[in-house]
């Protein structure tokens, strides 16, 4: 079936087993945005929850969801049983990537702000008391994260920037992982099973790309073709 009343759909979240949530880049900045909620049984559309700017990735915890934004400065809280906004989380920066550790805190990525001289940064959310615990520093104001992605273990971070990094979720600054090179590394995946590292390689974004397969350790296990501009990544184990 296909589910129709979209504006420009980004990321689904389910929040029960009955309701998800989509997220939406909409493209007149001039009109509200809103997440939409998501009738899993009907197919349809059942409420939409006003939410301006370009809402991207969500991630639950407590209870909660939380939302990025990439137009701005602040990761949005809903209550997931009333689907009411409930709290907006100040990080000072836009947006876009989430994921939960195993401790339940959420790590989010905050995009460089080069006219303000603002880096890129992950910062860590204690989704109890909403407050931010952890603003790790990622030096640089000419490039953001993208494809955030956690280990199996919920211990361990990886990220795009150029090339992967990697980072404990108690350590205070992230590590070189996979050097890009002459390559465009595009999309990131980690087997939650034994953390096996996938990341694509869009080559020219007009050819079939390439998918690499590291080991944890960062050793390269193999490559194989994929189709063209290989983005998001879905292990069936």
């Amino acid at each position: 079936s296909s589910i129709t009343g979209f504006i420009s759909p980004r990321y689904i979240e389910f929040v029960s087993n009955n309701k998800a949530y989509v997220s939406n880049l909409k493209l007149n900045v001039a009109q509200p945005n809103y997440i939409q909620v998501l009738d899993v049984n009907s197919n349809i559309i059942s409420k939409s929850i006003r939410l301006d700017g370009w809402t991207e990735q969500m991630a639950q915890s407590f209870g909660q969801v939380f939302v990025c934004n990439q137009r701005k400065n602040y990761v949005y809280v809903i209550d997931a049983s009333t689907d009411l906004l409930k709290d907006s989380i100040f990080v000072n920066a836009t947006n876009a990537c989430i994921v939960k550790d195993q401790n339940e805190k959420l790590w989010v990525s905050c995009n460089a702000d080069a006219s303000n001289n603002i880096p890129a940064r992950l910062v860590r959310i204690n989704p109890v008391n909403l407050s931010i615990e952890a603003d790790v520093s990622l030096q640089t104001t000419q490039n953001s994260i993208a494809r955030l992605s956690i280990n199996g273990t919920g211990d361990r971070l990886y990220y795009l920037m150029n090339d992967v990094f990697k980072m404990s979720i108690n350590a205070t600054s992230p590590s070189l992982f996979a050097t890009q090179g002459t390559r465009v590394f595009y999309g990131l995946c980690v087997d939650p099973l034994d953390e096996t590292v996938y990341v694509s390689d869009a080559i020219d974004y007009n050819q079939n790309g390439t998918i690499l397969r590291f080991r944890p350790d960062g050793t390269l296990l193999s490559t194989f073709k994929s189709g063209i501009i290989p983005g998001h990544m879905w292990l069936d184990n």
